[in-house]
């Protein structure tokens, strides 16, 4: 048995040992292991090992460094993992990580949970059988416009007790969205949008978000200072100001109603 090993605490083992990365640290230890070859040999091991698959639920270091290579594992018949969520194996069927029993964020709402079963019998000869685990309730995602996923033809076949996360792809956001969600799933556990909006505000990265940010700041500061010395509001300022908001223009049947309600409030005559 193998606990979750830093390149610190071999170094502080082993003083005279070439140590300069979790990989090199795991090749060292498994250097030190007496290992008798002829006999069945198992390690159970909780690390990260290079080329498996990570969930949002899981810390992630920088570059992988925390990473070690499977070839570390080479004389044993079979290598139980701990540390990934997911169910998987790193190159050999024998290499395998369990996964958790349970999901842990929605990046694991696909995963089929199993338990385990290996049976190893003489030396070469291992046989794994996979247990579901079905929980009571699941995660699911569902998506769609707000009038299709609170139509019953589309929930009629979801088990709407499951945790759910819901991505609405209406241009507008929904008023109380998540207390009339709710209505249907009970059990939603987020809400978000997916339309002209967030597409265009996830596109802008790093310091283009910055830089796009502080230039929607400028122009809204402007826009202000504007309205603020014509003492009024007019409706082409109120036009910009959705724009730079929604990353679109208004829609016709907006931009009437907007027109009327700001002509009746600063009691504009036609």
């Amino acid at each position: 048995m193998l606990p979750f090993i830093k390149p610190a605490m071999v170094k502080h083992v082993y003083e005279e040992a070439d140590i300069d990365s979790y990989d090199s640290a795991m090749a060292y230890v498994m250097e030190q292991t007496k290992v008798d070859e002829g006999e069945r040999n198992l390690l159970i091991a909780h690390q990260f090992v290079r080329g498996a698959d990570r969930c949002d639920s899981e810390e992630v270091s920088v570059g992988g460094i925390d990473e070690v290579s499977v070839e570390n594992f080479k004389r044993f018949d079979y290598v139980a993992l701990g540390h990934l969520h997911s169910p998987q194996h790193i190159k050999s069927e024998f290499v395998r990580y369990s996964g958790t029993p349970l999901k842990y964020s929605f990046s694991e709402a696909r995963h089929q949970k199993t338990a385990l079963i290996v049976d190893m019998k003489e030396k070469g000869n291992i046989t794994l059988e996979k247990v579901p685990l079905i929980p009571k309730h699941d995660m699911i995602e569902i998506k769609g416009k707000y009038q299709e996923i609170m139509s019953k033809d589309f929930y009629k076949d979801i088990d709407r007790m499951d945790y759910a996360h819901v991505t609405l792809t209406d241009e507008q956001d929904v008023l109380h969205a998540m207390e009339l969600l709710r209505t249907v799933y009970p059990n939603i556990m987020k809400l978000d949008y997916d339309n002209t909006r967030t597409r265009s505000n996830n596109e802008i990265k790093g310091t283009e978000m910055k830089e796009e940010t502080e230039l929607i700041k400028q122009k809204l500061k402007d826009l202000a200072r504007r309205c603020y010395q014509k003492n009024t509001y007019m409706f082409s300022d109120f036009q910009e100001f959705y724009e730079l908001q929604n990353n679109q223009p208004m829609s016709c049947e907006q931009a009437d109603f907007m027109d009327k309600l700001i002509k009746d409030v600063w009691e504009v005559n036609e």
